[in-house]
């Protein structure tokens, strides 16, 4: 039984570039053991093995395949012991280094479509486009926590963080330069913290190196 009321708790956790979902199973494991429920999913086509460059598509598939696991517990198979008791219209996300990039599209973060176009070249179709030109803000995640990856200007502009509305965790490590200071200063107006670990590398949020 959930030991909180109202259900389980849930958390999501979005990978990133060419690594998979148990790369946070220490800090999965952690986070169950206070009762929550963590799904770490992996990204098709940009896991640990995965060579070459990477298709546009993927752009569009990292938000999508947290909304889609959302959709999937949602409503989990009738045989297992969970169904019905996670709460998932009120559902946290973190993501670290490109997984901040799903982060910031799911909290609503707003395209700019001349830079989704800069990105895509000829190999996007309207359709694609309009993708991102909707956007995908998705309404059951309540708090976002992109680590050790920034908002990143190609995709949204300068005013792109100003549409989100959901509180926004961001670690960084000391050692690790993915420009925190001037994500910083575009996060103003946003309920924003910033927690930086002295001494802290790319991977800390992932393997725990310090």
């Amino acid at each position: 039984q959930p030991v909180h009321e109202g259900g389980f708790p849930l958390t999501i956790h979005s990978h990133g570039d060419r690594a998979y979902g148990g790369e946070i199973s220490n800090r999965a494991r952690h986070t169950t053991s206070h009762g929550w429920v963590v799904v770490a999913v992996d990204h098709t086509g940009n896991l640990l093995p995965d060579a070459g460059e990477t298709p546009f598509a993927h752009w569009y598939h990292r938000p999508l395949d947290i909304s889609a696991a959302l959709d999937f517990v949602a409503d989990l198979p009738a045989d297992n012991p969970l169904r019905g008791q996670i709460v998932t219209d009120r559902a946290t996300l973190t993501g670290h280094s490109r997984g901040a990039y799903t982060v910031w599209s799911l909290a609503g973060a707003t395209y700019v479509e001349e830079g989704v176009r800069a990105v895509c070249g000829d190999a996007c179709t309207e359709e694609e486009v309009a993708l991102f030109t909707a956007g995908f803000r998705d309404p059951r995640l309540v708090a976002v926590s992109p680590q050790a990856g920034t908002i990143r200007g190609q995709w949204f502009g300068d005013a792109g963080p100003v549409s989100v509305d959901v509180p926004v965790f961001f670690m960084s490590g000391s050692e690790d330069n993915v420009g925190a200071d001037a994500q910083w200063e575009r996060a103003e107006g946003l309920d924003f913290t910033w927690v930086e670990f002295e001494g802290g590398c790319h991977l800390s949020f992932t393997l725990g190196i310090l």
